[in-house]
């Protein structure tokens, strides 16, 4: 999480962006009169999202060709106005807007300053619905009665989806160095999705990648694992030891705080017994994850969230599970295997838990 010491808004612009109706990019011509309290709203907005646990540090993927780094830099650079550089993002955004999925918003362009390095911000703020009282004079009588906004803000203090903020002194070659600080609650942003009303910013709007950290790699590291347990067939082993292989992988997450992956594979595929094929496929796998280390740092977050419990999804049962119980084989065991049908089934078993509830 980022900590904020300074703070500054110097100019903000705001633009419609409404994909629920036709002709729906209302761009405005002027920029915000900042008066101290809608200053103040838009400023706690702003740092709301920068404090935001899902925050993810990001680079361009190919910023020579990315329209949002070079308007930037025009913009940062003093060869675009502030409105004219503010127009040409909004656009851009909303022709990724056409999934009538994505929400309608505002779309808050600003000139910021964090900790005394200037950023431009950019605040996607989905509509919400408002009931405000209405007071009416009729023939001497007063009628008070409710109306309905339908393009109201979110509340000062709420966490937004989406937002954006772009570094203006950028360092392209130094992978390390971010470009961008992202909010894109919706996507998840530790994952590859192919859902495009959940990846239109990240991927298609802003173009970026996640820096490489141990969130991201733990994410990845266990991804793999998941995709080795599904796809055991191709390297030739069983579902149980595809099982083994994913529950050591957990087992790693949870237990130790630096994990390598040559060592992981080489567990389960030696090299020197012949399984150089596998091994490098588990590398592979593990790769085309988003893994390319091959050691890192274990999450403590994600760690935390795994030593809680472990979920089973079954057609009609969703099992909630201890994880001391769950690696417990005298307490709970399962067994997955495909049916005369080629469907993935399991078998499961509990054993002398107690009973704390039954309705």
């Amino acid at each position: 999480m980022l900590t904020i010491s300074n703070f500054a808004l110097n100019n903000a612009i705001i633009h419609r962006l409404n994909n629920q109706v036709s002709d729906g990019l209302e761009l405005s011509s002027f920029a915000l009169d900042l008066e101290d309290d809608f200053k103040e709203v838009l400023e706690l907005h702003s740092k709301n999202a920068l404090t935001d646990k899902k925050i993810r540090y990001t680079k361009y993927i190919n910023a020579v060709e990315n329209t949002v780094h070079s308007e930037t830099t025009r913009f940062v650079n003093g060869e675009a106005a502030f409105i004219e550089y503010s127009h040409m993002i909004a656009k851009r955004l909303y022709s990724f807007m056409g999934n009538k999925a994505i929400s309608p918003g505002d779309l808050l362009v600003a000139d910021i300053s964090i900790n005394g390095n200037r950023h431009i911000a950019l605040l996607k703020l989905d509509y919400k619905n408002q009931y405000l009282s209405k007071v009416e004079d009729i023939g001497g009588k007063k009628k008070i009665s409710i109306e309905k906004k339908d393009n109201a803000w979110p509340e000062a203090g709420t966490r937004l989806q989406k937002a954006a903020f772009i570094r203006s002194n950028l360092h392209l070659e130094d992978d390390t160095i971010y470009d961008v600080i992202m909010l894109d609650r919706q996507n998840r942003q530790t994952s590859i999705d192919d859902n495009a009303a959940s990846l239109f910013f990240s991927n298609s709007f802003l173009n970026v990648k996640l820096i490489e950290d141990t969130d991201s790699n733990t994410i990845a590291f266990i991804k793999g694992a998941q995709e080795i347990k599904s796809k055991y067939a191709s390297l030739n082993i069983s579902q149980e030891k595809a099982k083994e292989i994913y529950d050591y992988a957990i087992s790693q997450v949870l237990t130790v705080d630096k994990i390598n992956v040559n060592n992981f594979a080489e567990n389960f595929f030696d090299r020197e017994e012949g399984f150089e094929e596998q091994f490098n496929e588990v590398k592979s796998i593990f790769e085309s994850n988003g893994l390319k280390r091959t050691e890192f740092d274990k999450s403590k977050t994600i760690a935390e969230k795994y030593s809680r419990n472990r979920k089973i999804f079954l057609n009609g049962i969703k099992l909630t599970i201890d994880n001391n119980i769950y690696n417990d084989s005298d307490r709970f065991k399962i067994k997955s295997y495909k049916n005369s049908a080629g469907i993935e089934v399991a078998d499961i078993t509990i054993t002398g838990l107690e009973i704390k509830k039954w309705e």
